[in-house]
């Protein structure tokens, strides 16, 4: 279990490029690297996580949205 912050960029359907927005939240990894995590502010965490060392891919299905979104997140 752990905490996270950082900024990303956004972009949705009904808004253009949105960056540098802060993010911040919780994650748990298992052992086997599957995990899930919440952001801080959202509805309907926590989401599924799974990472391999390098970089986490996540599915997010935030409140309203009937398509979730699946990213990937690496360390710089």
């Amino acid at each position: 279990m752990g905490k996270y912050k950082g900024v990303v960029d956004v972009s949705t359907a009904l808004n253009p490029l949105s960056t540098n927005v802060s993010v911040s939240g919780t994650y748990a990894v298992n052992v086997d690297g599957s995990g899930s995590f919440t952001a801080a502010g959202a509805a309907n965490g926590p989401w599924p996580m799974v990472i391999n060392g390098v970089r986490s891919y996540h599915i997010i299905e935030p409140a309203g949205n009937t398509a979730p979104v699946g990213s990937v997140i690496s360390k710089q």
